[in-house]
């Protein structure tokens, strides 16, 4: 397991800057909110944890979730997010096809260590990780989870429907 260690050089050598044009996605469940979270586990977070999960594109996004036509499609705003490159560190790390199993051969397992040792640390706001369902297929795309700090919810505007009204980000606009 020591190859699973994220060691402090690594979060500065895999730390990767995403500026998000609209071409993010996530898939919302038309009953909540659209910035609620579920707090159930998932790949990168624990029982009780906040995350939110965006897709690449829509194929991802449809590989990702299962019950996709019951969901609501929503892009994520121009934004900046600084994500750890999970896929570069695992490379590097050996551990690539760890990371990419299913929940049953413990895949989720691997991922929550992952975000274990990432959580909380400074300037880091997501994790980029390749999708397990697209791999599986012989396929790429990449997915973040977002950790919004101290378990926070996501501002009303970080999920829109129509990006015709949204601004792209200015140089100056606080990244997450």
């Amino acid at each position: 397991m020591s190859n699973y260690i994220i060691k402090p050089e690594d979060i500065t050598k895999f730390l990767i800057t995403i500026n998000v044009t609209g071409d993010w996605l996530s898939s919302r469940d038309p009953q909540y909110p659209i910035n609620s979270a579920s707090k159930l586990e998932n790949r990168y977070n624990r029982n009780g944890d906040v995350a939110y999960y965006i897709a690449s594109g829509e194929m991802t996004m449809k590989a990702e979730v299962p019950k996709w036509k019951e969901r609501d499609l929503y892009h994520v705003a121009p934004t900046t997010i600084h994500a750890f490159d999970t896929p570069s560190w695992s490379s590097e790390n050996g551990c690539y096809e760890d990371y990419l199993k299913s929940k049953e051969e413990g895949g989720h397992g691997l991922c929550q260590k992952i975000t274990d040792q990432l959580t909380g640390v400074y300037g880091l706001s997501g994790i980029l990780y390749n999708s397990q369902p697209m791999h599986a297929a012989g396929q790429t795309g990449f997915c973040l989870v977002v950790l919004p700090p101290s378990g926070q919810l996501v501002d009303g505007t970080f999920f829109v429907k129509d990006l015709s009204h949204v601004a792209e980000p200015s140089k100056s606009a606080r990244p997450l």
